[in-house]
């Protein structure tokens, strides 16, 4: 049997609050207009869909669909560019996706544990610099691969 949907969101969830010291994380979406800066950095995990590709029994698969969107509140510093801070999120985020055991390193994939055949960031990656309205954001897009149930 495997893994219920649950406990692979819970697993990418738990990953990435690892990734930074949020104020406030969530598994709902919120506008960023709704947000206070106490609230900042924020980090949501939203679920947006479901692929299934079928193929012959032991290729098939389903991909779940998920955006980790974070806010953060921009420096008022003019001589700081305000999306440094969104970089280096991104790239601890893609250090916290990383494949993490040999096996995995070998074969470049991110498993969470064992429960997934991999979790990676694929997809166009949006960054707001906060240059405007002094709120930074970034969406990450993840695609999860699980085999298809069996029907």
């Amino acid at each position: 049997m495997y893994p219920s949907r649950s406990a692979i969101f819970t697993a990418l969830f738990n990953l990435l609050r690892g990734v930074a010291d949020w104020n406030f994380t969530s598994q709902r979406f919120i506008p960023w207009t709704q947000v206070s800066a106490s609230q900042m950095p924020m980090l949501i995990m939203w679920e947006l869909g479901e692929r299934y590709d079928w193929r012959a029994e032991p290729l098939s698969r389903v991909t779940l669909l998920v955006n980790a969107i974070a806010y953060l509140v921009a420096p008022e510093d003019q001589s700081v560019v305000p999306v440094q801070a969104i970089d280096n999120l991104l790239d601890d985020i893609d250090a916290a996706v990383a494949p993490q055991t040999p096996l995995d390193r070998q074969y470049g994939r991110q498993t969470l544990g064992g429960l997934v055949y991999n979790c990676r960031i694929e997809g166009e990656v949006v960054k707001a610099a906060g240059d405007i309205d002094g709120i930074s954001s970034l969406v990450v897009p993840f695609r999860i691969m699980v085999p298809a149930p069996t029907n």
